[in-house]
């Protein structure tokens, strides 16, 4: 899941670092954020990437803090309930036009879930020297297909981080590393599923 707030705002630094969620003054939750200007409209956008389950006490939280950088933003969310419910028919269409069956979708109980983030199959070890060299940085968007066996397979770059270098080494510890809890049918079978995941690369 990704969060965009956009504000009106000059300050043209991009900016990065960890951004802290919570809801009713409750313990945050950490995730990375990304922060720039946008020049065709004039105003900052404030790009931060959680998982879903991070935003699962939204649906009755009467608020919310939102800590980036320089923003400290409490909102009164509303109307999160029919939201939510436009977001799940959209993410079921985009798995549809990912490849899943409509039949998969419409059955699938529970989804494929990681036991420990996916971020921490990824270390500084793995970054490319020619990645390194070249001063590459970005984040990289990838789908892959989870098997019966929680294995990832073929997966596929869907948002470039900008790299080639960067992008493939995605992929390839994916594929390599990954192993899920796999998804579920309503009958509690094992199916394959499609996941996707964001990996930002950043030389510290």
């Amino acid at each position: 899941m990704r969060m965009v707030i956009v504000r009106s705002a000059n300050e043209k630094k991009t900016t990065r670092g960890d951004a802290q969620i919570s809801f009713d003054g409750g313990a945050p939750v950490t995730a990375r954020f990304a922060e720039g200007f946008v020049e065709s409209k004039k105003v900052r956008a404030t790009l931060i990437d959680l998982q879903d389950r991070d935003l699962a006490p939204l649906a009755t939280a009467r608020q919310m803090r939102i800590q980036a950088g320089k923003l400290d933003l409490i909102i009164a969310p509303n109307a999160v309930a029919a939201a939510m419910k436009a977001l799940e028919a959209c993410e079921k269409d985009l798995l549809v036009s990912w490849g899943m069956t409509s039949e998969e979708v419409a059955t699938m109980a529970t989804l494929a879930q990681h036991p420990t983030g996916v971020v921490s199959l990824f270390s500084t070890d793995d970054y490319p020297s020619s990645a390194v060299s070249k001063k590459e940085q970005g984040t990289a968007g990838v789908r892959f297909w989870i098997g019966p066996d929680g294995r990832a397979s073929d997966c596929q770059v869907v948002e470039s981080s900008g790299s080639q270098t960067l992008d493939d080494q995605t992929c390839s510890i994916m594929e390599k590393r990954a192993r899920y809890s796999p998804a579920r049918n309503n009958k509690g079978e094992v199916i394959r599923s499609i996941g996707f995941q964001r990996i930002r690369w950043e030389i510290p």
